[in-house]
């Protein structure tokens, strides 16, 4: 039987999501900004608003 995933998100979204959970749980939610999130992501911050 063979298994086929396929992710919803693109790769740069899995990036913002995993950044932004790293960014969390280092920084606490009301300290980490989408600019973090971007800088760490590997995106620019406009990407995180076109996305989400």
């Amino acid at each position: 039987m063979q298994v086929i995933t396929h992710s919803l998100m693109t790769e740069k979204q899995e990036k913002i999501i995993k950044s932004a959970l790293e960014l969390f749980a280092l920084e606490g939610y009301a300290a980490t900004s989408t600019r973090k999130v971007a800088e760490r992501a590997g995106v620019s911050e406009g990407l995180i608003f076109r996305h989400f």
